[in-house]
């Protein structure tokens, strides 16, 4: 009997939860947050670092300073 229930329990852990198994709807939501933050991120990383990127090139020449001025005014208030 001792027997039958270590065989019982070894099986049972070497289950993974079913939460935890690839086909579940948990793990399918998990995977698509995953996927949601990693583009938001990366749209907004790129946006930030195209609005750098502008403010430095107007910056630059003397014609566009004012503009340059304009777009950093959000950012002071």
């Amino acid at each position: 009997m001792n027997r039958r229930a270590q065989l019982r329990l070894q099986r049972r852990s070497a289950k993974p939860p079913r939460w935890l198994k690839a086909n579940s709807t948990f793990s399918q939501f998990i995977r698509l947050m995953e996927r949601s933050l990693l583009n938001l991120t990366t749209i907004v990383l790129g946006l930030f670092m195209t609005y750098t990127w502008l403010s430095w090139i107007l910056a630059l020449f003397p014609y566009t300073r004012p503009w340059d001025n304009i777009l950093g005014m959000p950012c002071i208030r």
